[in-house]
């Protein structure tokens, strides 16, 4: 469905993306807001699973074979391949689906066709205000999908919404 050569094109409709859901600056703070849901919801969103399991079993391995050198390695490697797989998640509107890619290894994609939708909700966490961010809420039959963190969250919302509106007429 995603070419992700170009990263603005859906191949099987070409429908370009309209709007990115990048988190703001202040997204790891926003996952401090210790509510409950949004903070798991949060931390799951930004974990970098893969590079982390990677990275910490080269570190085992080095470990294992006392090479202080390879153990220092095996943690830059780790650092490394967490901060490539969260500068790899992409959370993005075309004009017929909310789209999320995440993985570093094993690339996920998951879109939700904006016919399911049934209300989008803007969720300021306790510090959101001071930092212009905030979690949208989507409501569709079968699940929630949160994106969390989301800079300008309410004009995305907004524009979420319109495109749901001009999916239903």
């Amino acid at each position: 469905m995603f070419d992700g050569q170009s990263g603005r094109r859906v191949k099987a409709s070409d429908e370009e993306v309209l709007v990115e859901f990048s988190p703001s600056l202040a997204a790891w703070s926003n996952a401090l807001d210790l509510s409950g849901f949004a903070f798991h919801q949060v931390a799951v969103s930004y974990l970098p699973a893969e590079g982390l399991l990677v990275g910490l079993a080269v570190t085992g391995i080095a470990y294992v074979l006392s090479s202080p050198v390879g153990v220092a390695l095996g943690l830059a490697l780790t650092a490394t391949l967490a901060f490539v797989e969260r500068r790899r998640r992409r959370d993005f509107l075309t004009p017929t689906h909310i789209v999320r890619e995440s993985g570093l290894i094993w690339r996920r994609r998951f879109a939700l066709a904006l016919a399911k939708v049934e209300w989008v909700k803007v969720v300021p966490p306790r510090f959101g205000d001071a930092f212009d961010a905030a979690h949208i809420e989507v409501r569709y039959h079968g699940g929630l999908l949160l994106l969390p963190g989301v800079a300008g969250a309410y004009e995305k919302a907004e524009s979420i919404k319109a495109a749901v509106g001009a999916v239903r007429k």
